[in-house]
């Protein structure tokens, strides 16, 4: 609070009565300022208070923002190594996509192969049986 504040008007004469209104509104400045000046100090009490406050908070904040950055690190890291392997398990998932289709076709030969063998198998027991038929009767014990 300024003391231009206090002040409407400075008379320069002293008429009755001035000296005794100056001295009451000097001890009432005077005690304006003294409850001011307390409670300014008080406040730069809690303000010391908090600004400690702070300035542990800021710290610790400061200690997690390095383990955090060396988290995301070690992160990316991983990520790096995570595209890597996505990548060569996408290469072998290809080739295998590429083996099983050869050995769909392998093994569809294989059936007819089968299909075929048993047929010819068929007609050699036919051949057999025809074989075996024509064949003279074994001789009777002698």
């Amino acid at each position: 609070m300024a003391v231009e504040s206090r002040v409407d008007r400075l008379e320069t004469w002293a008429g009755p009565g001035q000296v005794e209104a100056l001295s009451t509104s000097l001890t009432a400045l005077r005690a304006d300022l003294a409850t001011f000046h307390r409670e300014m100090h008080a406040r730069l009490g809690t303000i010391e208070s908090d600004v400690g406050t702070l300035k542990s908070d800021v710290g610790t904040l400061k200690s997690d923002v390095g383990t955090l950055k060396s988290d995301v690190g070690t992160l990316k890291s991983d990520v790096g190594t995570l595209k890597s392997d996505v990548s060569t398990l996408k290469s072998d998932v290809s080739t295998l996509k590429s083996d099983v289709s050869t050995l769909k076709s392998d093994v569809a030969d294989l059936k007819s192969d089968v299909a075929d063998l048993k047929s010819d198998v068929a007609d050699l027991k036919a051949g057999m049986a025809e074989v075996l038929r024509r064949l003279p009767p074994p001789p009777a014990d002698r």
